[in-house]
Parts: structure tokens; C-alpha cells; sequence
């Protein structure tokens, strides 16, 4: 009797440090988990312009002659800053009434014709020249101005590098204080990687050109494209020594 109560509490303990083991392999690996940001700063070499021309007139084809008249000066003033005819996009003509009150058509006012166009300009240098020129050969909208750099990819990649190096170095840094070592990475998480130019955010620039000069004293391509990156590492922790 007695060596049967023996094995069976032999069994009991050998049953209970397997549940043991069991549950400090679910449990997983002790982790240190820390993120990491990283921002490069370029200056661009590109520059996209969004331009348009609109005209009106009570003469629809007074208003579509005025406009194509207006578009070749645009053109012309372009090329005059070096941009091949393959870096400018034209889209297509559109024209539409134009009422006293939108909801009444009985009294025309005349008729509108747009044109836009996509100039990108490879020579950052030439930027506020060829924006006083196109507004100076008619161009009455700007939709957008955008700063890019040609080497993004490089400089994405080095932004994640740079801040894989920081998540690396604050986990290090964290651990070391509570007397512990980082081993390997467990997993690797990452966030998105932004671009922008300037001090403000904003890559887009929407105005009116009739009511806000744009020029010398306006945009100005004078800042920096920042590219962000940010990732998340989960480390190994263990025991320091």
C-alpha cells in the first residue's frame, strides 16, 4: 500500500512539472517591446506644378479662342525655362454655361472654358521664374505645387535603417537599467513611412491665382522634403551577465 501511495505521488510531481514546463512554454519568451522614429531630411530636386487657365465670356467662341490663346502662352513660357514638351500634361478642354443664379438658367451670364495642365520641372532653380512667367501668360489657378526628390526610395530605406538603429538603442538603454540584456529581435512591426515639405505638413498647395499673387514673395522652394519612418521591435529580454 505504501509503495503504491509512493509512485502515485511520484506520478502527481512528475504530472505537475510538466504542466509547469507546459505553461512557461506558452507563456513565450520574455520581451522588451520599443518603437523607434527616424526622420531624413533632403532637398528637392523636382517640382510638379498644377496649373489652370480659365476664361469667360458671353461668346462661346470668343471665351474658347480666348482660353487657346491663353494655353499657347502658358505653353510657350514653359519651354522658355527649359521643360521638354513630354513634361507638360494637358488635360482636355471643358466648357459649361455659366447662370446668374445656379438654380435659374433663364439668365445667361456666359460661358467658362478651362484647360489644365501638369508641368514638371527638373530644374528646382527655375521654380519661381517659370511661376511668375505662366502667370504672367495667363494662368489664373493653381491647384497644386509639389517638391519631390527623385531618390525617395533611398532615402526610405535609410530612414527605416536609422530608426531600426533607435528602436535598438532605447531597448538597450531600458534594459540596462533594470539590469537586463536585449538578445534577439522577436518580431519587427512597421508603420508608415512619411514624406513632406516644408515646416508645415502640407505637400499640396490649392490658390486662385487672381486673388492671391504667387511668386517672389510667395511660395518659395527654399525648404527641405522631412521622410519619416517608424517601426515597432519586440527584443528578448534576459538576464544581465
Amino acid at each position: 500500500m505504501r509503495k503504491l501511495a509512493t509512485m502515485s505521488l511520484a506520478l502527481l510531481l512528475t504530472l505537475a512539472a510538466a504542466c509547469y514546463a507546459s505553461g512557461q512554454s506558452a507563456a513565450g519568451p520574455r520581451l522588451i517591446t520599443v518603437s523607434g522614429h527616424a526622420e531624413v531630411k533632403v532637398a528637392p530636386d523636382l517640382v510638379q506644378l498644377a496649373l489652370g487657365v480659365e476664361t469667360v465670356d458671353a461668346d462661346i467662341n470668343q471665351a474658347k479662342a480666348a482660353n487657346d490663346e491663353r494655353v499657347e502662352a502658358v505653353l510657350a513660357a514653359v519651354k522658355e525655362h527649359g521643360v521638354e514638351r513630354r513634361y507638360i500634361q494637358t488635360d482636355f478642354l471643358t466648357i459649361e454655361p455659366r447662370y446668374k443664379d445656379r438654380y435659374i438658367t433663364s439668365e445667361l451670364l456666359g460661358y467658362v472654358v478651362s484647360k489644365s495642365m501638369v508641368v514638371h520641372l527638373e530644374d528646382v532653380s527655375q521654380f519661381e521664374s517659370l511661376l511668375s512667367a505662366v502667370l504672367e501668360a495667363g494662368v489664373n489657378h493653381i491647384y497644386g505645387i509639389d517638391f519631390q526628390t527623385s531618390e525617395l526610395r533611398t532615402h526610405r530605406d535609410l530612414a527605416r535603417s536609422l530608426a531600426l538603429r533607435a528602436a535598438r538603442e532605447k531597448a538597450e538603454a531600458m534594459a540596462s537599467e533594470l539590469g537586463q540584456d536585449v538578445g534577439r529581435p522577436h518580431s519587427i512591426q512597421e508603420g508608415p513611412v512619411r514624406w513632406r515639405y516644408g515646416s508645415s505638413g502640407a505637400q499640396n498647395v490649392i490658390q486662385n491665382a487672381g486673388t492671391q499673387p504667387v511668386g517672389a514673395g510667395g511660395v518659395t522652394p527654399g525648404g527641405q522634403i522631412s521622410i519619416d519612418a517608424e517601426v515597432t521591435v519586440s527584443f528578448e529580454l534576459r538576464q544581465a551577465g
